[in-house]
């Protein structure tokens, strides 16, 4: 069985904390070749042209800031609105022909995450496709910035037996 990248999905929030997969996603997409597309899903509201505009250019502004991209390789950025934020995610996922999920996690366990819910968590349990959670506690400070020297020193499969 072959397994092949050729898209990968950045989904964000906008917060600082989901910036912080910045550096994996973009690190594996120059490694593999592969597409980078930034994901966001923003809100409806009475004027969803302007939110999507506004989304659309705190993307391209971070992204330029953060750096790591290959310049012959451009950044997609596709932005959406919904109220229900991971289905459209999903959608979306399944629309893009993502073969991997790249997205940060805020690390809440507990009581946090069942009052809070987390959208990483049903992203993972529901996705056509693998999906790499980044653990925003467990990465130093200046990670989300240097994506060159992002390396990952373990990972966890979960396997069926198959």
């Amino acid at each position: 069985m072959s397994f092949s990248i050729k898209r990968i999905v950045l989904t964000t929030d906008l917060s600082d904390v989901s910036w912080r997969a910045w550096g994996p996603a973009v690190t594996l997409a120059n490694r593999w070749g592969a597409e980078l597309i930034v994901l966001h899903v923003c809100a409806p509201s009475k004027r969803p042209e302007v939110n999507l505009q506004i989304a659309k250019k705190k993307i391209e502004n971070r992204a330029l800031t953060m750096g790591g991209a290959r310049p012959d390789r451009p950044i997609e950025i596709v932005v959406e609105t919904s109220s229900r934020v991971v289905s459209e995610l999903l959608v979306s996922i399944r629309r893009l022909k993502a073969d991997l999920v790249v997205t940060a996690t805020h690390g809440w366990s507990g009581l946090s995450q069942v009052l809070i819910g987390s959208k990483a968590e049903a992203l993972v349990r529901r996705s056509p496709v693998p999906v790499l959670t980044i653990r925003s506690l467990s990465l130093p400070d200046d990670l989300d910035v240097d994506a060159q020297r992002w390396r990952a020193s373990q990972a966890i499969g979960p396997l069926d037996g198959r």
